[in-house]
């Protein structure tokens, strides 16, 4: 089972639902520190049903994630190189209220899940 990880920042884009084959995943860039001169901006990923978690949050939104680090080799083959792959991937995503304290609303949790092995995507 993957480690849970938490992070608190700035929503700066919100992303469409995406789908390849039979996968559907939809991103939430959060970056840490926007008034820093290189700020850290992070892509989570939500798929399945917690995508619809994602439709509340807009740009310039404060949030708390709460994801989980996954990594996965991919081997093309059509070249037959191999890649490496890092996602976050959403466990649950609440609004930054005041102060810092979340609102109370029930999280997005989702446990990290085998996409199978599907040779012709990279995700």
């Amino acid at each position: 089972m993957s480690k849970k990880y938490t992070m608190t920042g700035t929503v700066v884009e919100v992303g469409q639902e995406q789908t390849f084959n039979k996968f559907s995943k939809r991103t939430i860039v959060v970056c840490d520190d926007p008034e820093s001169k290189y700020p850290n901006l992070l892509p989570f990923e939500a798929v399945g049903d917690t995508m619809k978690y994602l439709d509340k949050f807009k740009g310039g939104d404060k949030v708390k994630v709460d994801f989980f680090l996954n990594g996965r080799k991919w081997d093309n083959p059509k070249t037959g190189a191999t890649q490496y792959f890092t996602t976050l991937r959403i466990a649950s995503i609440f609004a930054d209220g005041e102060g810092g304290e979340q609102e109370e609303e029930e999280p997005v949790v989702e446990e990290p899940q085998d996409d199978g092995d599907i040779d012709d995507m990279p995700f």
